[in-house]
């Protein structure tokens, strides 16, 4: 539960950046157009980064599901990738302490397995991970995992 928690938490990090810039691109698009000064070009740069906050919630979204349903299914996935969506979901709580996290070897294997449990394996030992660099080191510019 305590895990569960905290991906929230980081989930709800996640969500505000996104949100606030759609915000402000709504309120921009509102003033140029207010004051007469939309042109077609800014328009399109605005909708094409309004475009982009929208993917980064959704991606976020589907990273959640996926990472909390319990399918019994035995499927092909990227390792790469499953690091990566579970790096995203704990930026907020290993930012919090400092910890960053270095990939040495990105090259990509495809397994075959139950995904959703290799990322629960995963999530455990990168929090040991965190845990014991927190721990070790007072020195926050020493906290790598």
């Amino acid at each position: 539960m305590s895990e569960a928690g905290e991906l929230i938490s980081g989930i709800n990090h996640q969500f505000i950046q996104p949100v606030n810039s759609l915000k402000l691109m709504i309120t921009t698009l509102q003033m140029l157009e207010r004051d007469g000064n939309l042109d077609k070009q800014t328009l399109n740069e605005i909708l094409k980064g309004g475009e982009s906050s929208v993917c980064l919630l959704s991606d976020t979204i589907e990273i959640f599901r996926n990472f909390y349903k319990t399918s019994e299914n035995i499927n092909k996935f990227s390792v790469a990738k499953s690091v990566k969506n579970l790096l995203m979901l704990m930026h907020t709580e290993l930012s919090r302490v400092n910890v960053k996290v270095i990939l040495v070897n990105s090259s990509d294997v495809i397994v075959t397995q139950k995904d959703n449990i290799i990322q629960q394996i995963l999530l455990i030992l990168i929090h040991n991970a965190k845990d014991a660099v927190v721990e070790k080191f007072e020195n926050i510019n020493k906290r790598e995992i």
